[in-house]
């Protein structure tokens, strides 16, 4: 997973969430190797660009990814 850490962070979130649309911020942000902040700010930039959904409850619920 060394090539994920390559990746940008929108990109690495991508990836990964197209993978496992289930992992949390934190298993992001451990994946990647960013601040939990880090990924928070991209999620929400990727959400208002429509790239990401997140489908449900924060605790119960799961990302889809937008093509």
């Amino acid at each position: 997973m060394r090539w994920i850490q390559e990746l940008k962070t929108p990109g690495a979130i991508i990836a990964l969430l197209a993978a496992d649309k289930t992992l949390t911020r934190p298993q992001l942000a451990e994946r990647i190797g960013k601040d939990i902040r880090t990924i928070g700010r991209t999620l929400a930039k990727l959400q208002q660009a429509q790239r990401i959904k997140r489908v449900g409850s924060d605790k119960a619920g799961h990302w889809e990814v937008q093509s």
